[in-house]
């Protein structure tokens, strides 16, 4: 009576396969929220999320000036065209604050990164240590040099 053979296999396999990390969900999960509704979204992720918090913000809120209004038309209302200048004049403002506020944190980082003595002396060690390429002609000539020749082979060189 024959005994029945166990054998065993080995089986390689090979898939691939799209992991999305958790940080990537997230950022995908917000762009695909409308921006009328991202307050909402962000509002119920620090419900649900204790260790989040909304830190005061510095700069004005779309919020608390009230959505954007549409350009003025051009039926001669002074009051609005005014409104609209208004705006566009505090929009401008904002942007030369920022644009101040990125000078002073990228002058902050430059100062950091002063040379000191040493790094000087290192710096124009390096640019002294540099050596210009010799070109095919010199590099020719020199073995021609160093070659036992006499000064008339030389010249047919």
């Amino acid at each position: 009576m024959p005994f029945p053979t166990n054998s065993l296999q080995q089986v390689q396999k090979q898939t691939q396969q799209l992991v999305l990390a958790p940080q990537l969900r997230q950022s995908l999960k917000i762009l695909q929220v409308q921006a009328l509704d991202l307050r909402a979204a962000i509002q119920e992720e620090l419900q649900s999320n204790p260790l989040l918090e909304e830190l005061p913000m510095n700069t004005p809120s779309l919020e608390a000036e009230g959505a954007p209004d549409a350009p003025p038309s051009s039926n001669g209302d002074s009051d609005s065209t005014q409104d609209h200048k208004d705006r566009v004049d505090r929009d401008v403002e904002i942007l030369n604050q920022l644009d101040d506020d990125w000078r002073d944190f990228y002058s902050q980082n430059n100062r950091n990164s002063d040379f000191s003595q040493d790094a000087l002396k290192k710096r124009q060690h390096f640019f002294d240590s540099l050596v210009s390429e010799t070109s095919l002609q010199e590099h020719l000539m020199g073995q021609a040099d160093l070659a036992d020749c006499t000064p008339g082979e030389r010249k047919s060189i």
